[in-house]
This record gives C-alpha cells, sequence and structure tokens, in this order.
C-alpha cells in the first residue's frame, strides 16, 4: 500500500512503514513501569521527539508510545509539566487517555523520558476532511464542536484553569468509533499575564517570544501577538483558537491562514453573507474571534449555545463521525514552534468555502464560485493594501506529502513579509524598515497599516524620523522629520548631530513621547542613528555598546567603514572634558594612489579608473573622459595614481570607478562604471601638518569579491590620498553641537522605567548598576566645566557575540575604521 500522506502537523498513518527500517528501536523492547512493551513502527517524529506504536506482549493491546529526550531543565520541567496535565486529565471521554510514564537517566545530564498513552486508531481530524469528498454537514460539525468544547471545558474547569495554547485542528484525533479527543499538552500552562502600562518594551518582548514559541502563528489571539494592547492573556486565548477551528470545520480553510499579524490583531475575518447552511455558527464564531478577550464568549456560554442548536434541531452531540478511513494511527507530538498551519492549495473538489481574493496567490483559482462575503471586525481603522494581500491563499489542502520543511519554511517567509516591522530598541525608541505603498507593499509593510498600528500604541505622542533619503506625503504622519542621506553611506556630521539633538528634545518634552525611526531596511543607516544618540544622553560611552544592543534589541547593524569613521567623529565632539571639534581650513585634494592595481578589464589583468568626488549631492569632480581616451593601468604597473587638484572642506565623499563599454555606449548619457572603491571624511578632523591619508582595505567602502568569489583587489589593497591643508579658515555658518548645546543629557529620555535602564546596563555595560538611584545618577554627566573621572574603556561580553576593541591607527582619523558585522 503507498503510503499515508502525511499531515501538516506531521501525524503519519499507522499503515506507512517510511523510515521504520531506519530506527533501531523498531522490534525492541521496552519496560515501562514493570509493563513490557514491543515497538512495533514508528508513526511520528518531531524535533525532540519519537513517536511508535508499541505493543503489550502480555495482551497484545496497542498503545502509542512517545520517547522524549531533554537535554536540559528546561526541557524536563516541560515534559513534567505536560505528564502531569495528562495525569491530571486521565479518564475524560475527549481527552487522549494517559497510561503510564517513566524516566531513563541518559547520562550528560540529559534524560529520556517514555509517555505511553491511548493510541487513537481513526486518526487526525484533518486527516479525516482530507479524505471526504463532501463538506460536514452541521450535525457532525456541532457533534465534533461540541466534543473539543468539552476537552476545553475540563482544561478550564481546573482549580487552576489549564490553558492548552496549541489548539488547531491538528489537534483532534479520533477513535475507531470517531470520538473526538484532544491530544499535545507540550505547550499548556496554567501560567496567565496581565501586561499594564508599567510593563517596559524588555517585558513585553520576552512574553512575545514565550508565546512565538509556544503557540501556532494562525491560531495565535491578538493578545499574544500585540502585548501593547495590554489585553490579559488568559483562557480566552483558547476561546479564539476555537473559534478558527470552529470556522475551519465549516469552510476548510482558516480565517487568517496568511498568518498576518494586522489581521489577527484587528479582528478582520470574512463569513459568507448568504450561507444558509452554516450560518447557525455565524454568532458563535463572532463571539469567540473578538479581539478583546474579556468580551469573547467563554466556554460554558459556547456548550451551552451548541446545546441549544443540538436540541432545536434534533442532533446528537455525543455520536462519533462516521467516516470510512482506513486503520490510521495518531498521537501528540511535540514540535519546534511555530507548527506550520494548514496548507493551502487548491483541490480538485474543493467543499464550500469563501475564499477571499488573492491578486498575489500562484495556486489555481477555484472553479466553484464563492458565495458573497461581509468583512467582520471588532473595529474598522482604515487598513491598506497589506491588510487584504494574502500570502498563500487556497483551499484547506495541498499537496500533503510536502508539507514538512519546504512548507513550513514557505509560510514562515510569507508571514514575516506580512508582519509588521517593528523593534523597540528601548520602550521610547522603535526602528522599522520603509513603510510603503502601492504595489511596493506586496513585500513592505503598508504606510497605513504603520499608522494604524502606531496611532493604537501611542496615539498622537509620535514622531516619525525618515533617514531613507525616499519621501511620501508628510499627511501620512501626524509628525514627521526628514532627513535622509544616501543608502549604504554615512550622514553629514552636521545631519546626524542636529538629528540626535531633535530626538532627545522631542523624548524630553513629554514622557510619553515616542521616536520612530527608519531607514530603506531598517539596518545601517538606522544603527547609525542610534548608536549617536546613545553617546548623545550618555546612555553608553563606547560605540560598541550601542551597536551591541541594536544588533541585540533590532539586527546585525553591518555598518561600512565610513559609518563606523562618522560615528568615531561624532564620539569625538562628544568627548569630555575636551570635545575635539573640526576645523574649517580647505584641503586641496593632489592624487589618489591606489595599490596594487585592481584587475576590472575583462582579461582580468587591470582597468580604466576615474575618480569623481561629491560633497553632498554636489559632484565637485569627475575625471571621466571619452572611453577610448581613458587611460588603462595593467598589474605590471604596480599603482594606479589619479589626479584630483580639487580644494575642499567638510564632508566630502570619494568614489573610484572602472569605466567600461558597454553596448549602446552609455548610460543615462554617461558612460558605465563599476565601483572600484568608496570612503567618506570629513577634512576637519585632518591635523594640519598632515598630508597623506593612507586607507587599508578594511577602512574602504565598496570593497568585496565579485559573485564568482573572485577578488578584484588583492588583500593588500589600499588607497592613499595626498593633499595640504590651507592656512585660512573659512567662515561656518553655526553648527549644532556649538555652545547652546552644553547641556547635562539624561539617558532616563530613552526608558519608561528605572527597572528598563538597570536591565540594560546589566545586559550591554561592564559596569556594576547599585540602585535605581545609582542609575539615574549614572545616566547624568557632569556639567559643563565640571572634571569627569577618567573610565576605563567598556567592552560588552555577551555570550555567542564579540566585538574587538578599536585601537588608533591614523591621526588623521583618530581610530581605526573598518566594516564590522555583528552575529547574533
Amino acid at each position: 500500500m503507498a503510503d499515508f500522506l502525511k499531515s501538516a502537523a506531521n501525524y503519519f498513518s499507522a499503515n506507512s512503514n517510511n523510515g521504520a527500517a531506519e530506527n533501531p528501536l523498531i522490534g525492541a523492547l521496552v519496560n515501562v513501569n514493570s509493563v513490557q512493551l514491543r515497538i512495533k513502527r514508528q508513526i511520528g517524529e518531531g524535533g525532540y521527539a519519537f513517536v511508535f506504536i508499541a505493543q503489550d506482549i502480555q495482551s497484545n493491546q496497542e498503545y502509542a508510545l512517545k520517547r522524549l529526550i531533554a537535554a536540559d531543565s528546561d526541557a524536563v520541567k516541560s515534559i513534567i509539566q505536560e505528564v502531569a496535565f495528562l495525569k491530571r486529565l486521565a479518564g475524560h471521554p475527549h481527552v487522549i487517555n494517559f497510561i503510564s510514564a517513566c524516566c531513563n537517566d541518559r547520562g550528560g545530564g540529559s534524560k529520556e523520558y517514555l509517555v505511553v498513552t491511548e493510541l487513537c486508531s481513526g486518526g487526525t481530524m484533518l486527516d479525516a476532511l482530507r479524505i471526504r469528498n463532501t463538506p460536514l454537514s452541521p450535525e457532525e460539525i456541532t457533534s465534533v464542536f461540541w466534543q473539543t468544547c468539552k476537552a476545553v471545558q475540563a482544561l478550564h474547569s481546573q482549580e487552576q484553569p489549564i490553558i492548552h495554547r496549541d489548539l488547531k485542528i491538528e489537534n483532534l484525533l479520533l477513535t475507531a468509533d470517531g470520538i473526538m479527543k484532544l491530544c499535545d499538552f507540550g505547550s499548556a500552562t496554567t501560567q496567565q499575564y496581565f501586561p499594564g502600562p508599567d510593563w517596559s518594551a524588555s517585558q513585553r518582548g520576552l512574553l512575545e517570544e514565550e508565546m512565538a514559541k509556544y503557540t501556532t502563528p494562525v491560531y495565535r489571539a491578538p493578545e499574544m501577538i500585540d502585548t501593547w494592547s495590554n489585553f490579559p492573556i488568559t483562557t480566552a486565548a483558547d476561546i479564539w483558537a476555537l473559534g478558527c477551528v470552529l470556522y475551519v470545520l465549516c469552510y476548510q480553510v482558516h480565517p487568517f491562514e496568511d498568518g498576518a499579524k494586522l489581521r489577527i490583531i484587528n479582528g478582520n475575518f470574512m463569513l459568507p453573507s448568504n450561507d444558509g447552511r452554516y450560518d447557525i455558527f455565524h454568532d458563535i464564531i463572532r463571539g469567540m474571534l473578538k479581539v478583546d478577550p474579556r468580551m469573547r464568549l467563554t466556554i460554558t456560554d459556547v456548550l451551552d449555545r451548541l446545546a441549544a442548536i443540538g436540541e432545536t434541531r434534533g442532533y446528537q452531540l455525543k455520536c462519533g463521525l462516521m467516516l470510512s478511513l482506513p486503520s490510521q494511527a495518531a498521537m501528540p507530538l511535540p514540535q519546534s514552534r511555530p507548527s506550520a498551519p494548514i496548507a493551502t492549495q487548491g483541490s480538485p473538489q474543493p467543499p464550500r468555502r469563501p475564499p477571499p481574493p488573492n491578486p498575489s496567490a500562484n495556486h489555481q483559482t477555484l472553479p466553484t464560485p464563492a458565495p458573497t462575503m461581509h468583512l467582520t471586525t471588532a473595529s474598522q481603522p482604515t487598513l491598506g493594501l497589506l491588510s487584504s494581500l494574502k500570502g498563500g491563499a487556497g483551499s484547506l489542502f495541498k499537496n500533503l506529502k510536502d508539507t514538512s520543511t519546504k512548507v513550513m519554511q514557505t509560510v514562515q517567509q510569507s508571514m514575516a513579509r506580512l508582519e509588521l516591522d517593528f523593534s523597540y530598541v528601548t520602550s521610547r525608541l522603535i526602528v522599522t524598515s520603509f513603510p510603503a505603498e502601492g504595489i511596493e507593499s506586496a513585500y513592505r509593510h503598508h504606510i497605513d497599516d504603520v499608522r494604524n498600528a502606531l496611532d493604537a500604541r501611542h496615539g498622537v505622542h509620535y514622531t516619525v524620523y525618515n533617514v531613507s533619503g525616499r519621501s511620501y506625503p508628510s499627511t501620512k504622519f501626524n509628525n514627521l522629520v526628514c532627513c535622509g542621506w544616501p543608502q549604504r553611506q554615512a550622514p553629514s556630521l552636521r545631519t546626524l548631530y542636529a538629528l540626535c539633538k531633535s530626538m532627545y528634545n522631542y523624548l524630553d518634552r513629554d514622557s510619553k513621547n515616542i521616536c520612530v525611526l527608519h531607514c530603506m531596511d531598517g539596518k545601517a543607516s538606522s544603527a547609525v542613528v542610534v548608536a549617536a544618540l546613545f553617546l548623545y544622553t550618555q546612555l553608553f560611552r563606547t560605540i560598541e555598546e550601542g551597536l551591541q544592543m541594536f544588533a541585540v534589541k533590532r539586527c546585525p547593524p553591518g555598518l561600512n567603514a565610513s559609518q563606523y569613521r562618522y560615528l568615531h567623529y561624532y564620539h569625538s565632539l562628544l568627548a569630555e572634558p575636551h570635545p575635539v571639534r573640526p576645523h574649517y581650513k580647505p584641503v586641496t585634494l593632489a592624487t589618489l594612489t591606489l595599490s596594487p592595481v585592481p584587475i576590472f578589464t575583462k582579461n582580468r589583468d587591470g582597468c580604466r579608473p576615474y575618480v569623481e568626488i561629491f560633497q553632498g549631492d554636489q559632484r565637485l569632480l569627475s575625471t571621466l573622459a571619452d572611453y577610448e581616451r581613458m587611460r588603462v593601468y595593467h598589474v605590471s604597473e604596480n599603482k594606479v595614481i589619479l589626479q584630483l587638484n580639487t580644494t575642499v572642506c567638510g564632508d566630502i565623499t570619494v568614489a573610484v570607478y572602472h569605466a567600461r563599454n558597454t553596448l549602446g555606449g552609455v548610460v543615462q548619457g554617461r558612460p558605465a562604471g563599476l565601483k572600484i572603491c568608496q570612503f567618506q571624511i570629513h577634512t576637519g578632523f585632518i591635523h594640519e601638518e598632515e598630508t597623506t591619508l593612507r586607507l587599508s582595505r578594511d577602512q574602504l567602502d565598496e570593497v568585496s569579491v565579485t559573485p564568482e568569489g573572485g577578488d578584484l583587489h588583492g588583500a593588500n589593497f589600499t588607497a592613499s590620498l595626498s593633499f595640504f591643508v590651507l592656512d585660512q579658515e573659512r567662515s561656518a555658518q553655526p553648527e549644532p553641537w556649538g555652545t547652546n548645546d552644553n547641556v547635562a543629557k539624561n539617558a532616563m529620555v530613552l526608558f519608561a522605567s528605572r527597572e528598563e535602564i538597570n536591565e540594560v546596563f546589566d545586559t550591554f555595560c561592564d559596569v556594576s548598576v547599585g540602585n535605581p538611584s545609582d542609575v539615574e545618577a549614572s545616566c547624568k554627566p557632569t556639567q559643563v566645566g565640571d572634571v569627569e573621572e577618567p573610565v576605563a574603556d567598556r567592552q560588552p561580553t555577551l555570550v555567542g557575540k564579540s566585538i574587538s576593541p578599536v585601537r588608533p591607527s591614523s591621526p588623521i582619523l583618530g581610530v581605526e575604521c573598518r566594516s564590522i558585522e555583528f552575529g547574533i
């Protein structure tokens, strides 16, 4: 017999021998509390468990045997708790029956647990739906769902209510008589959470991480996704999941099958307005899928309504689901969260269901016309294109043979595209990526969704700082500051300082104010601003500590050499008691020398270089000429010397290109060029007596290997800039770091509580922090004119992360500048 198709929850049929021969335990005898069992075949496998059919050699009774390996104390605690819940619920007619369990010490701190439960030979409800050619009748749905709710009632009515946290159709099993059994208590808990206004961003982040670990994305309740709503996380979360299960039983598609956070948070789901078959369940679904958990039906309310339906229509609620199924076996299987949601792909004969429009889907369009929909929502904010895009919408069942790793990866990637990309670096500082409109919102979060989320969380107390270099209408946000620069470049020193000053003043104005910062991808440019703001507020005294915090709270920043260099310029402006201010003496650039000769020609024997110098958006110099008249430097010459003879002052960008001949000759009126290298400097930090600036390969930008893996520069590649500083200083406009900014800064403006800043110091600083008053005092720098005691360099010491200290190497730059990536 062909292998029975594996479900999205990794359940296997009892008739499938796939992989059994490979498991050395097949045929072995195991003892579980004096009961001797022979392992017959494997029926399931997860991240930390194997499930087998095992036969009692005395009675020949077959059971499901789960073998779990606990490698640490947390895993041990989780398994013991699961067994305790199974024991407490043993004997309930609609909960999988616990038989026995034992523990074996494997040495090295690792333990093996064997858990024996009844064997549900009817398979999973998901498999039952898959092999049916017709939808479930209202009577069958009423019976199945009533039995499921009775199981949940048993959990919620305990002295300490048990929250299952992973209720889904994959965890509903069928006995041989078609009786419903609830399984998989690996995520269950008695812990309830009550977030409040006093909760820090770190507390919320930890809670959301736990919810992500123990729940399935598409069944996750709104309060589990957005803890900023301050809704309690209680047994009502199970009610939300049950509402999703009832929707699936009726229409064989999930109400939030794309897993989009905004749709779940806003309770946006569709019910067919002309559905005459399942309309008796509409009010129950609406009552269970309320955004506010305090407004949802209780499990007793749901059972009362189901009983009323059964009584008025003469339905038998306790009877089993009559299905002609092959002999199957199923067992609750712990798996690495998040579990794959229901696979979605068109099936040849789909049951009646209401598919919402999906312009981005690649699957077949169902031939059956869908009933008319109306939108049901607890609140009706204006949502953008993101809320209507469906990541892989389709019927409930796709080719279930492929619903293991590939489907899980695809679903998670689709969800990642549809979720809002918000990172609370602190409770008052948000970093995000560029909010888009139109077709671009298919892969970026929509600007309207971003505004709705910010308005809901922070009201009018936020300002968006757009440093992406791209613009959108100022009316999109109540408060908007635009001061962008090209991606992968450093901002001018004036811009960076003024931006930090503006953000600090805004946060200091009102304790409710929030700064929202975004560049294109929410990485390098945002990281530069965040690290500079940390220095400005004197939260940290080293650049590395600020970047480390950004890497942990947001993502690896991936700074290039110039961005890192400008952070050191910025740091020198804040040095106490003697800040370093840039001079405004013009600098005449004489030559730029590259050594050795980079190999950019087709034959890989040299290059045809030209150089361009920019001050902001203004191009001051370009040595580009007619292609045929440009000199080719060969590798045998060892170096390239480019004449500049240009006088500059302030922030400049120097870019070197290789001119290449292309079909058509020109691109936008100019010959095409491949960038050889680039760097940014501020001439005000060049010492007057210096005449040469030598930058090694790791102090240059845009120096990398080719896509094919070839190195076009050489390991010892350098760029040397020759110059001389003029004597007369130019008059400069007032700078933002002038005397009017000599005011003591307080890092507390970045945080909502002393507890939060305590946590930051403990995690990212090598400094012992005492009581909260000491923390606040440490955040307040000495007043202008006071002499601050020297503090030893502090390097963050986080497990799995290391940052080498930066040592001075050039009196011109003051530090060694290099490209830096932080691995998390």
